[in-house]
């Protein structure tokens, strides 16, 4: 986040709280009404925090799965191919599980 002496007293209260993605992410929602809006936030994966790690690898997930692969740059090779979100099965999810992947 920006450092607040830095911002101007109009845009303080929300660039303090809310990531530039974020901030895109919702004027792209304004500017193309009905779409659909990631709940994807990087910095969630930067995070220190375990739980809010988890929350943004489940947040890109959910958004390729929702987007069918198309919104974010998340690539998932299985056997040295990219693998479609049309193509998760439920055996595929099951591995994940068993790996520590997804809980």
């Amino acid at each position: 986040m920006p450092n607040e002496a830095h911002l101007s007293a109009i845009s303080r209260s929300v660039k303090s709280q809310v990531c530039r993605f974020c901030m895109k992410k919702h004027a792209d929602r304004n500017a193309h009404p009905g779409s659909y809006i990631p709940r994807y936030c990087p910095l969630e994966l930067y995070s220190p925090n375990p739980e809010r790690v988890g929350t943004g690898l489940y947040a890109l997930w959910d958004d390729w799965i929702q987007s069918k692969g198309t919104i974010n740059m998340l690539r998932i090779f299985v056997d040295g191919r990219v693998l479609d979100p049309t193509q998760v099965t439920n055996e595929f999810l099951s591995v994940l599980c068993i790996l520590g992947f997804l809980y």
